[in-house]
């Protein structure tokens, strides 16, 4: 039996979530321009389905869509804040003051009987900071790239991915904080589609430090500064006399790239806050190196970029006689000198030409 002041809480947080949709919904209207380009987005970046879409005619229906499909959750909004923001800043910060408000009413709670409304969570699971209950993850849930999930089905089955999954749910229940956030591990291979892939460039593993890591090798969220490989990677495309139309941009997004065909990859998909590489044994690289091997067994004509030699081990899982390897130093500052006039994306348009692809738009 729920305590009274437990029930109190859940009420409250519906009523802040509720709360929270009626000002976005005064923020945009069914006509405006700034929603047509909101659904366009969810579209684009395939949280829902084509059928799905019909019950998005306005921001409740948007809220509610994505409640049920499990992509957000009350307090749990990173998803949405994605879509909204680049339309208005606003709504941005009308996300995290409700955000706030929920996640206040949450620790506000009895810890023995802290529930999470929206997940069905009850007393006796321990929940972390991700609203994972231990040994209850399923990470395969948030795939949601139909090719993908057809391509890696029988991995989401085997041992070394439930064994991921148990020692995230760990982490998430002794309230590790874990980068990305957890709507955002698989976020490359949702915006990238597995038939859509030209290039890829493969990282080690996400950024660490607050608010960087967005699911995507080298790149992070809009609002945040490009970490300084970024900037160098920016820099060797500007020199590139090859490569036209490239202005530097201020941010260091590259979604633009993953909508066009470059798949993002990191070979380990997650980590503990603020502690680089912490979660390099956890299963990723098999997991990884499989995504690799059935990209180069069912594709034809990919080019892989392979920065440092971490990635330069990864050649032996690639069919050269069918794909193009470009191997470069890494863009980090440690070892700039080395990738300093590499030509790798000018080589990378040129392999693509032979194989008869069009060429990258690098443009940001």
């Amino acid at each position: 039996m729920i305590r009274p002041s437990t029930a109190s809480s859940q009420e409250n947080i519906r009523k802040h979530h509720t709360d929270m949709v009626s000002e976005l919904s005064e923020m945009f209207s069914l006509k405006s321009k700034e929603w047509r380009s909101i659904c366009c987005q969810v579209k684009m970046m395939q949280y829902l389905s084509t059928r799905d879409m019909g019950d998005v005619k306005e921001m409740f229906g948007l809220c509610e869509t994505l409640k049920k499909k499990g992509i957000i959750k009350y307090g749990e909004y990173s998803t949405l804040q994605d879509i909204l923001v680049k339309c208005d800043v606003e709504a941005g910060k009308t996300i995290d003051k409700y955000t706030k408000k929920i996640c206040g009413e949450s620790e506000g709670q009895p810890q023995a009987k802290r529930q999470r409304t929206d997940e069905g969570v009850g007393p006796q699971q321990s929940t972390g900071s991700d609203g994972a209950a231990a040994g209850s993850l399923d990470l395969s849930s948030f795939i949601t790239e139909e090719s993908w999930r057809r391509e890696l089905k029988t991995e989401f089955t085997k041992d070394y991915f439930k064994g991921i999954e148990s020692k995230l749910a760990g982490d998430y229940a002794n309230k590790t904080q874990v980068f990305p956030p957890k709507d955002r591990i698989f976020h490359a291979f949702n915006v990238t589609p597995f038939d859509k892939v030209k290039v890829v460039i493969l990282g080690q593993d996400p950024y660490h430090n607050d608010g960087q890591a967005m699911g995507m090798a080298f790149s992070v969220p809009p609002g945040v500064k490009p970490p300084r490989s970024l900037k160098n990677i920016y820099k060797e495309i500007t020199n590139d006399d090859k490569i036209k139309n490239f202005t530097t941009p201020s941010h260091g997004n590259l979604e633009a790239w993953a909508k066009r065909g470059v798949f993002l990859l990191n070979a380990t998909l997650t980590t503990a806050a603020h502690q680089s590489n912490s979660h390099a044994k956890y299963g990723w690289q098999k997991f990884t190196n499989r995504v690799i091997q059935i990209i180069s067994e069912n594709c034809s004509g990919v080019v892989f970029i392979l920065m440092g030699n971490f990635a330069h081990k990864k050649e032996s899982l690639i069919d050269e006689t069918k794909h193009s390897i470009i191997k470069t130093a890494h863009p980090s500052p440690l070892s700039y000198k080395k990738f300093e006039n590499c030509k790798c994306f000018s080589m990378a348009d040129a392999a693509l030409l032979m194989n008869k692809r069009d060429k990258m738009d690098w443009s940001l």
